[in-house]
């Protein structure tokens, strides 16, 4: 895994954070929420994120479902979309399962 502190093509990598879910509909299936920070410029739009999830990165990782949609959201940085992701996140913790994957997740700080 590269760590945001490398840089590549001169762009830092932006953190994530992995949360772990299983299904509610009863399959059982489990399926990541991904928590990325601000994109580079050139795909911080719904679109650029949407053509990158659905067309270019299925084609070249066989982790994204090619048979199951996936949900695009921004989240703006004000206290009811900030109570509303974490509520949404936390939906499924308990003593016995934390969804926040803290070995993929990056929970670095950094200076700004």
């Amino acid at each position: 895994m590269i760590r945001p502190s490398k840089v590549l093509a001169n762009t830092l990598i932006p953190r994530c954070c992995f949360f772990h879910e299983t299904s509610h509909e009863g399959t059982g299936q489990f399926h990541e929420n991904l928590i990325i920070e601000k994109m580079p410029l050139s795909l911080n739009t719904q679109y650029e994120m949407e053509a990158l999830f659905h067309k270019r990165l299925p084609s070249r990782v066989k982790a994204l479902s090619k048979w199951k949609s996936i949900d695009i959201q921004r989240i703006n940085p004000d206290e009811p979309d900030y109570r509303r992701i974490s509520s949404y996140l936390g939906k499924q913790a308990n003593l016995e399962l934390i969804a926040l994957d803290l070995f993929n997740s990056d929970l670095s700080r950094r200076q700004k």
